[in-house]
Parts: C-alpha cells; structure tokens; sequence
C-alpha cells in the first residue's frame, strides 16, 4: 500500500466521539500488516511530504501531567529537526494550565465526549 492509498483510507473514516477513535484503533491493530506502508521517494521528498501534512499528536486530556509533557518533548524535537513542521494536537480537553506547554503555532481540534 502506499502513502496516498492509506492516507485515503484515514481521510474516509468518521471519528466523531472518542469511542470512535477507540474503535478505529483497535481496527488499526487488528490489521496491521494490511495497511503498513512505506514512502518511496528521496529523503527531501519525505520531509516535503511530511511539512506539507506534519503531525498530529492525540490524548484526552491536555494539562500539566506526564503525557503532555512527553508530547511536549517530542514537539519540540520535531521542531529542531524541521522547523517549519505543522504540529496538530488533538484532545478531549485542554485546560488553561496546558497553555504553558503547547508551542506556538500548533493547531488544536477539540474531540468532545
């Protein structure tokens, strides 16, 4: 499968709730080696994929604790690497206190449930 096939297949699924997610996770498990792919290409044109899209970094719950902090982390390792990469974060709940952990310029989409 390629990158475009698979990012079709993401694109046409309908998460609404988080038990959505929870379903299509378990669905994600269940057939990993059907959908596992690989980029073919050169490296430059890896990263000018991956700015084009960035990534997405997905919790419930958005405050000072342990899994924001290590999203934290690796955001900001991403960031050294690539510095213009789109940074997607997506949760149940951000709270103000979240505030002093999510860099600049990173997109937020608030699943509620």
């Amino acid at each position: 499968m390629n990158v475009e096939n698979m990012m079709s297949i993401l694109r046409d699924e309908t998460i609404r709730t988080w038990f959505d997610l929870g379903l299509f996770i378990d669905r994600l498990k269940e057939k990993r080696d059907q959908i596992a792919t690989h980029f073919t290409g050169s490296y430059d044109d890896f990263l000018k994929a991956l700015c084009d899209g960035g990534i997405a970094f997905i919790t419930f719950d958005y405050s000072i604790d342990g899994a924001s902090m290590e999203i934290e982390k690796y955001a900001k390792v991403f960031r050294s690497i690539i510095e213009d990469l789109p940074l997607h974060y997506i949760g149940g709940n951000f709270d103000e206190k979240s505030e002093l952990l999510i860099p600049a310029g990173v997109k937020r989409f608030q699943l509620d449930e």
